[in-house]
């Protein structure tokens, strides 16, 4: 991984994101799961102490469980997207990282297509898969042209993800019998295209703006999350119940999105400054970036719980960061000493942070859950940074696994603020 909005309104609690849609073909397909459009380490089962039945209503609705599944695979296309093409243009197309690289970007493409198989059937998947893989190897024959400064190869390329925005537009427009309108799917997907050109263009460029152009364009997938959850729910009511735009399903997705974020630009800052240096421009740009999904949470903390708690939060959570950071520095040196040090202070705020939800939903959250939960991201995030420092190929699967935690903690949260504000998130 080398280189070369949100908000909670007040009592209205209502949490927006911004993005496009995407879907496949064959309305025959019997299976109408939400579960379908996730992998196991995303559902509530991981959270120890939690109960999926006594789930608030709306955060368990098939609707909501099909917004943020979506949401959650499609913000991560656009990391891993943005991660492999970092990586194909600071290692070379050819290097073992590359490859590990696109086959973790692979993963989630598969995972979407099955998703989509579960809703549509095997051949839509099948469909989906192929288009999907396509539109990515358009991105990178755009990253090679424009690393070689090959500007009719650059042009053939971005020809090329025009033409797939209209095909894969009607295979929108098929698959939901017309609740997704091919315009409308294509005219959303030039801005998937527009936000990841500009991101891939500054990683050639080797600068610093490529984290923050990579974050605009993975934040436009969650309203493409929304816009086709929307469309599954409205085309299949009885299989989808409740409505994706509702209160409770509106801060599940807004906090799936924002925590799994997290996880990735922690990941990318981690993996820059152990490229670059922790004092080069390039790191401080990534740790500013990660910072903008810092304050974003504390906001959403903020519009629920007030300023104070707010604050409160983002002392928390900067210093939990922080201690990943010194834990970091000191692997890549060889200070085991102070790498166990590291580790040690993030058992500490494993307790202090529990507390901290606990007080702030009323116990609906139990401390004892939410540390066991931090235990789970501090032990795959730690996997990942060791695999990192190592240089191991392993590294992006790693990440992945320590960013798939988040969704099944946003549901934990979402699930405890619901039941602690049932009037607050009703409808």
């Amino acid at each position: 991984m080398k280189r070369n909005g949100l908000r909670i309104v007040g009592v209205a609690a209502a949490l927006s994101l911004v993005g496009a849609a995407c879907a496949s073909d064959d309305n025959d397909a019997t299976s109408t799961t939400a579960t379908a459009m996730t992998e196991s380490s995303t559902t509530m089962d991981d959270m120890d102490g939690m109960d999926m039945d006594a789930m608030p209503m709306g955060i368990d609705t098939g609707a909501s469980e099909l917004r943020s599944a979506l949401t959650n695979l499609l913000q991560e296309h656009v990391y891993l997207a943005g991660i492999a093409i970092s990586t194909a243009v600071a290692d070379g197309v050819d290097a073992p990282s590359t490859t590990a690289a696109v086959e973790t970007l692979d993963t989630n493409s598969v995972a979407l297509s099955e998703a989509i198989a579960g809703i549509y059937g095997d051949e839509a998947g099948e469909q989906f898969l192929a288009l999907w893989r396509d539109h990515i190897g358009m991105f990178v024959d755009y990253t090679v042209a424009t690393a070689s400064g090959d500007q009719a190869a650059a042009d053939e390329a971005k020809a090329s993800l025009d033409a797939y925005r209209t095909e894969f537009a009607a295979f929108i427009d098929s698959a939901t019998d017309g609740e997704l309108a091919a315009e409308t799917t294509a005219e959303n997907l030039q801005m998937h295209v527009n936000t990841l050109v500009a991101a891939i263009d500054a990683v050639v460029a080797g600068s610093p703006e490529a984290f923050g152009l990579l974050q605009t364009a993975a934040g436009h997938m969650s309203t493409t999350a929304q816009a086709l959850s929307g469309a599954i729910a409205a085309q299949m009511p009885d299989q989808f119940d409740g409505a994706v735009d509702a209160p409770a399903a509106e801060l599940r997705a807004g906090l799936t999105a924002l925590l799994q974020e997290h996880v990735y630009l922690a990941g990318i800052a981690i993996s820059t400054a152990v490229a670059d240096g922790v004092d080069a421009p390039s790191t401080t740009a990534a740790v500013e970036t990660l910072d903008t999904n810092s304050v974003a949470l504390s906001e959403a903390i903020a519009g629920i719980y007030g300023d104070e708690a707010g604050e409160q939060f983002l002392a928390l959570w900067r210093d939990h960061i922080g201690m990943f950071v010194d834990y970091t520095v000191a692997t890549a040196s060889g200070d085991q000493a102070a790498a166990d040090e590291a580790k040690a202070s993030l058992d500490a705020y494993r307790t202090e942070f529990a507390a901290f939800i606990d007080s702030a939903t009323d116990g609906e959250l139990a401390a004892e859950t939410t540390a066991e939960n931090l235990q789970m991201h501090v032990n795959t995030l730690v996997a990942a940074i060791d695999a990192v420092v190592a240089g191991s190929p392993e590294t992006f699967a790693e990440l992945r696994t320590a960013a798939q935690h988040m969704p099944s903690t946003a549901q934990a949260l979402s699930g405890a603020i619901v039941a602690q504000m049932p009037d607050e998130f009703a409808g």
